[in-house]
């Protein structure tokens, strides 16, 4: 049986310590393309960053939504246009915020669990 000194660290932490950084770069919006080129052997950083990559893309969408939306709503009323941006500039916020503040947590904990509504998809192989 081997024992640890209080100095060690458990193998499996050591392994995971410096990937850690660069998994949690996946949910740092489009930030989760520097874990996609760069980590082609890591299991646990491909995973974060298929989550972090589906989390960027879904951002991406609702921001392109508030854009057209707001630029429709700009021809018909400039204040109606400005409450409705930044409602749903504050949900972006609010919402995918979270999101990834849930990612890196798992991350941190050395967890590949999925990230609430979106962690079932998988756009990466």
């Amino acid at each position: 049986m081997e024992t640890y000194e209080l100095s060690q660290e458990i193998p499996e932490a050591e392994d995971l310590k410096g990937k850690k950084f660069t998994a949690c770069l996946s949910y740092l919006f489009w930030f989760a393309v520097i874990p996609m080129i760069y980590s082609t052997e890591s299991k646990f950083i491909k995973y974060h960053a298929n989550q972090g990559f589906v989390l960027a893309t879904v951002e991406t969408i609702f921001l392109v939504i508030t854009v057209i939306v707001s630029k429709i709503l700009w021809s018909v009323s400039r204040a109606t246009s400005l409450l409705v941006e930044t409602t749903m500039l504050m949900v972006f916020v609010g919402v995918f915020g979270v999101l990834s503040l849930i990612g890196i947590f798992n991350v941190i904990r050395g967890k590949e669990k999925p990230i609430p509504t979106f962690g079932h998809i998988k756009l990466l192989k």
